[in-house]
């Protein structure tokens, strides 16, 4: 997602702005995703399909009773969108050391986090949603309603540095160019806004990440601009982002994207005239 830079030094930062300092590439997205788990108790909470499916919104997508009292779940037509569970550990890993994830988000989760560290990394996405933390970053798992594999997870946080609520997605090779992230995507946004009262979401991707732009755009993401960053810390420009919003649809903003308020220059002789009243 994001591209805001850290020392090539490995230290403790915001999961999702924080990015490896490299020679060829200053900042590298956080933008992919996913591996494989297991999936054998999806009725276990007990909630009918015709009772989901009353409440079905215009995603698709059915928020069903958590298996957990904090337990994020989700079910669109060919995924469920949950909370990791320390079974998915060696999903995780896979999602973090899948060739995609690395080229364009090489710190996912972090840098020095190694396989035996996935399950205490899920159980910290726990204890935030227990402590009903909005604003921290954490992962869910996207999985196959098919095959019970974890294919890929969404990103979700308040950024530290625009103060915007972002998500991101990342897949796992085998899994992408199958519009499974922005299906997710797509189901996720309209439930945590709703949950939250968020009027839009961001998400942000290198220039040369068409893939992910183009899931962007399939899951109701619009362009609202690129962005070049100097990064004053090394006197130099990173590299160009775009940045994108998709607004709630019970936002009551009107003025959203540039061309939505008419721009007459600096001149006001330039400006229609108004009625008179």
């Amino acid at each position: 997602m994001p591209l805001f830079p850290r020392h090539s030094e490995p230290v403790t930062a915001s999961p999702v702005w924080e990015s490896v300092l490299r020679p060829e590439r200053v900042w590298k997205r956080r933008i992919a995703t996913t591996p494989a788990g297991s999936r054998n108790d999806r009725s276990a909470n007990g909630v009918e399909f015709g009772e989901l499916l009353q409440h079905k919104d215009r995603a698709g997508c059915f928020p069903s009773l958590p298996k957990k009292e904090n337990e994020m779940h989700l079910e669109t037509e060919r995924l469920i969108v949950r909370s990791f569970r320390e079974s998915d550990a060696e999903a995780l890993y896979a999602i973090k050391t899948d060739p995609q994830v690395v080229e364009f988000c090489p710190d996912f989760i972090d840098i020095g986090t190694q396989r035996e560290d996935m399950a205490d990394t899920i159980r910290a996405f726990g204890r935030i949603e227990e402590e009903g933390d909005a604003d921290a970053w954490r992962c869910y798992a996207i999985e196959s309603k098919e095959t019970g594999r974890v294919m890929g997870c969404l990103t979700f946080s308040k950024q530290n540095m625009l103060r915007e609520y972002e998500m991101g997605w990342m897949m796992i090779g085998e899994h992408a160019k199958k519009g499974y992230a922005s299906e997710a995507a797509a189901a996720f946004a309209d439930y945590i806004c709703g949950k939250l009262g968020i009027d839009y979401l961001i998400a942000v991707m290198d220039v040369d990440n068409p893939a992910s732009r183009r899931t962007a755009e399939k899951s109701g993401f619009r362009l609202f601009e690129k962005r070049t960053v100097y990064d004053y810390s090394i006197n130099r420009y990173a590299d160009d982002y775009f940045y994108f919003r998709r607004y709630a649809s019970f936002c009551t903003l009107t003025n959203r994207f540039y061309g939505d308020v008419p721009y007459y220059g600096r001149s006001a002789s330039d400006r229609p005239e108004e009625p008179q009243t």
